[in-house]
């Protein structure tokens, strides 16, 4: 079942949640997982995390866990033979990201983040709710997006943190691949370097209004990345969301 579980959480889900709220890790998410859809829940009573993982196919993971600040570990138990696995989750301005640990380190390639249900906060209201109405976009490929991208993100928590890396190129054929890269980090407890990751997205693109909408392969439905923009060199692209966090590209 391991193998089983690490290709379940190993793909990379382009959905969103929000925890801005004040509610912490607490609710109810939605996601696709290796294109099986499924209900991620979480209840947070001080300290202590609690919830499950329940995939339409009828797998069902029982999660506990231990908040600290900003992040959370636990163990995931799948209800079919008890098999336990570790997980580490995030919370950010723009998300919860969930991944996979194997003798507690964190596995890059099974980094995956999912949506609060009804909330989609890339966007301006407006904007996500005549894409959630449409189910897809009616726009072309900006050509100033066609190339190869690089974004590298930092995390903060106490004494841990990490860097972590992905990578995008953009098709003038209107296709793109996705790909996580190197996740490293430390702290009092030690160090890790997961090396580079392995597992690629596919998928179409196109843009309307200064907005990005990607379709994964195997899927139905157009999502809305964000609002983009460019450096005078073009070199660095900025994405700019609904709740005003903003993404760096580069070349």
């Amino acid at each position: 079942m391991w193998r089983h579980f690490m290709r379940v959480t190993g793909v990379l889900l382009c959905l969103w949640a929000t925890t801005a709220q004040g509610t912490g890790f607490a609710g109810h998410y939605r996601g696709v997982i290796a294109n099986v859809p499924g209900q991620l829940v979480l209840e947070q009573n001080g300290v202590t995390l609690s919830g499950s993982l329940q995939l339409d196919n009828g797998d069902y993971y029982q999660l506990t866990g231990t908040v600290n600040g900003h992040a959370a570990t636990g163990r995931a138990r799948y209800a079919k033979d008890n098999s336990t696995w570790g997980f580490v989750l995030y919370t950010n301005a723009s998300g919860v990201v969930w991944t996979t640990t194997v003798s507690g380190v964190p596995r890059a390639d099974t980094e995956t983040a999912f949506t609060r249900e009804g909330v989609n906060p890339y966007l301006s209201s407006s904007a996500s709710a005549a894409a959630t109405a449409s189910g897809k976009a009616h726009g072309v490929q900006d050509r100033q997006l066609v190339g190869s991208w690089t974004n590298t993100r930092t995390y903060v928590s106490g004494d841990f943190s990490s860097v972590s890396e992905k990578y995008v190129q953009f098709r003038a054929d209107g296709t793109f691949t996705f790909r996580k890269g190197r996740l490293v980090g430390g702290g009092n407890a030690g160090s890790f370097d997961t090396g580079a990751g392995t597992n690629t997205t596919r998928g179409r693109w196109q843009t309307q209004n200064e907005v990005l909408y990607y379709l994964v392969d195997g899927t139905n439905s157009w999502e809305a990345y964000g609002h983009y923009g460019f450096s005078g060199d073009g070199r660095t692209m900025r994405f700019v969301f609904g709740n005003g966090n903003k993404e760096m590209w580069e070349r």
